[in-house]
Order: C-alpha cells, then sequence, then structure tokens
C-alpha cells in the first residue's frame, strides 16, 4: 500500500485557490447583475414583450459581466506590473558595479532555489528604494518578484536565500495570486494611493485584508523554511529589515498586501502581522 504525504497544515494551497475564485466572482456580481437589468428593462420598453425582452436582457448582461471579469483576471498581472514599477533587474541604477554584483548574486539564488523547488522563475523587478522588503504576486505560470535594491544590498547570501525562499512558497501554493487578484478586484481608489498617506477607511481596510489567513505571514515563513531548512537564515533576515526599514516611497495601499512586510511608514496595518509575531515564531523552530 503506497503512503501519501500529508500536506503541510502551513500549505494553504487549496485554500488559496478556492478564495481567489471566490474574491474573482463575488466583486464581478455587481457588473453582471446591473448591466444584465439595465438591458431587460431598455429591451422590454423597445419589443414591447416582458417575457422575451427582460429574458434576452439578462442573457446579454450576464454574458457581458462574465466576458469583462475574465479580460480583468487575465490582464491582473500586467496591470499590477503598471503600478509596481520598477526596472528590469539586468538594468543597473547609480553605483553600477557594487548593483550588478548584488543582483547576480540575487539571481543564482532565486534560479537555484527555483531549480530545487521545481518553481517556474519569476520575472524580477528591482525598486530603487534604499529600505528593505520584497513583494510578489501573479499566477505560478506568470509571476513577478519586485524586490527593493536595499533588499538586495544590505542581506547576507543566507538572508536572501530566506526571504526568496519565501517569496517562492507564495507563488507555489497561490498566495502570490490571490494576493494579486484582491488587488486588482478589490482595492478600487486604494490602487494608487500612496501608502505615505492615511489608511484608507476601515471598511476598504477590511476588504483587502478578509480574504487572507489571519497568520498569513507566519505561515508563508514557515513554508519557506521547509524549503531552506534553516529557520536562522529567515529570522535574521526579518530583524535586519525591521531594522532598517521596509517602508517603499512608490508602494500604494491597493498594493501592500503584495508585500513580505508592512511597506508603509505608518504604523503596522491589517495586511501584516507583526515583525515580532514572526521572528519569535521562527526562534522556537
Amino acid at each position: 500500500m503506497t503512503a501519501v504525504a500529508a500536506t503541510p497544515h502551513f500549505d494553504r494551497t487549496s485554500q488559496n485557490a478556492a478564495t481567489a475564485s471566490r474574491v474573482v466572482w463575488m466583486s464581478s456580481l455587481p457588473w453582471m447583475v446591473i448591466p444584465a437589468v439595465v438591458i431587460a428593462v431598455v429591451l422590454g420598453f423597445a419589443i414591447s414583450s416582458w417575457v422575451v425582452g427582460p429574458l434576452v436582457g439578462l442573457l446579454i448582461g450576464i454574458s457581458v459581466g462574465v466576458a469583462r471579469t475574465v479580460m480583468l483576471r487575465a490582464a491582473s498581472t500586467v496591470g499590477l506590473r503598471t503600478v509596481m514599477g520598477g526596472r528590469p533587474i539586468e538594468n543597473s541604477g547609480d553605483g553600477a558595479q557594487d548593483d550588478a554584483r548584488h543582483q547576480a548574486r540575487f539571481m543564482n539564488l532565486i534560479e537555484g532555489l527555483c531549480v530545487s523547488t521545481g518553481t517556474e522563475e519569476p520575472l524580477v523587478v528591482v525598486i530603487d528604494d534604499p529600505h528593505l522588503n520584497l513583494a510578489v504576486f501573479g499566477p505560478s505560470d506568470d509571476a513577478t518578484l519586485v524586490a527593493t535594491s536595499g533588499l538586495l544590498a544590505n542581506l547576507s547570501r543566507i538572508e536572501l536565500e530566506g526571504v526568496i525562499a519565501a517569496a517562492l512558497w507564495r507563488i507555489r501554493t497561490g498566495d502570490a495570486a490571490l494576493a494579486g487578484l484582491v488587488s486588482t478586484f478589490r482595492s478600487g481608489a486604494a490602487m494608487r494611493q500612496p501608502v505615505s498617506e492615511s489608511a484608507p477607511s476601515s471598511a476598504a481596510m477590511a476588504k483587502l485584508s478578509a480574504p487572507f489567513d489571519e497568520y498569513r505571514h507566519v505561515l508563508c515563513d514557515l513554508g519557506a523554511v521547509s524549503i531552506t531548512r534553516y529557520p536562522p537564515g529567515l529570522l535574521a533576515a526579518l530583524e535586519r529589515m525591521e531594522l532598517l526599514g521596509t517602508s517603499v516611497s512608490s508602494a500604494t495601499w491597493g498594493t501592500a498586501a503584495l508585500w513580505m512586510c508592512n511597506p508603509s511608514p505608518l504604523a503596522d496595518n491589517s495586511l501584516h502581522c507583526s515583525v515580532g509575531l514572526r521572528t519569535g515564531v521562527l526562534a522556537e523552530l
């Protein structure tokens, strides 16, 4: 009898997939219902039939809503890349020599971990910011990893391995895909609202945080450690990130959930649990 490997308690792959579908279609209901009702009423008056007109109108309206939803979901990653900004990692910024060296080390680690975990290599983008943070979004076959230049320059090889493993775990388990869809379908005006400004209303923040597990970041940290088998690496990385700062000047509230740590210079928010909690868990391993 063949033994079946148990899924680790911190693996949320199936939950993330189900939640992603729910976020997309629940968010899209108004796009289907409202046009359907309007078209149904218009056709009812136009053809003087309150049976055929509304029925045809509802079918047309729902079809338009479904088509819009499918197209928006397909374009989600491309749209988020535009909002997030940054430059391809091979394009060095100021201090080209050091930048190229840091980038080469970073890419070597990504390539090695992708091979060892069987993960498709993501598109890698760098944002020129002295603080330390990393974001990831998109489905496993079209994911994007965004790193700050400060992250590349200030973490050791072992520390970088820990944060990259966390990013790849998010990609593999669908956390990155879910986060991208939440930003696309639920952020509204917050999509481009800088994190340097006060947070959106509590209702808006609740919409952005509701799809995620309360301990989402802790669970992803545990997933990262299951890849590297070295908790002190990620622990040290998180401590250094907290020490040097994780705020990202170009980040927005609508994309805040894509980041590994809180990208806002303001206090911790509902989208990120405290780094202290995360390091405390890692210290117990």
